[in-house]
């Protein structure tokens, strides 16, 4: 039985690949962007996780908040889990966006309250976490209400979960 490649040595070959295509094409050597544009086509799932500005910010907040690893994944999935709640079972494209950045000022605003109770004798730095807390807090407050302004305004039934076919062009008429 041939060896079989994991998922995580997978995605590894895959960012190594990605890493040189970059360099390359960083490099100006030609043909570097059209190289680096295929390889892109044949993996589309890519761009989604390497291109995705939330989810890097929410990974430099995570290593901001949390002390190691195992603590970042476990804060990363209940972050994940009040994302998906937010979200709803069949969110739009705006839907996810606006759980998205609530959900990584959730993380910020934390973040500033956690500072701020851990800077007792620092009375500048205390009011810096303090405005940043609060900023952020406002941002949270904002996203979910432009979160509950949306729902408000769809009426159920009119958004499609699934793929809508008017046409059927292999369907032959009578």
């Amino acid at each position: 039985m041939p060896d079989e490649v994991s998922p995580e040595g997978e995605v590894a070959a895959l960012t190594e690949e990605l890493d040189k295509l970059i360099q390359l094409t960083n490099a100006g050597v030609p043909g570097g962007l059209d190289r680096l544009r295929r390889f892109l086509a044949e993996h589309p799932e890519l761009p989604r996780v390497v291109g995705d500005f939330g989810r890097h910010a929410e990974d430099q907040w995570l290593r901001l908040v949390c002390g190691g690893p195992a603590a970042r994944e476990m804060v990363r999935t209940n972050l994940a889990a009040l994302k998906g709640e937010l979200a709803g079972p069949h969110p739009t494209a705006t839907e996810r966006l606006l759980a998205d950045l609530a959900g990584l000022n959730y993380l910020i605003a934390h973040h500033g309250a956690i500072a701020e109770a851990g800077q007792p004798g620092s009375t500048d730095r205390a009011a810096y976490n303090l405005k940043r807390s609060e900023s952020a807090q406002r941002r949270l407050v904002k996203g979910l209400k432009a979160l509950a302004e949306l729902r408000a305004h769809l009426r159920p039934g009119l958004v499609p979960t699934g793929t809508v076919r008017l046409h059927d062009p292999d369907r032959k008429m009578a």
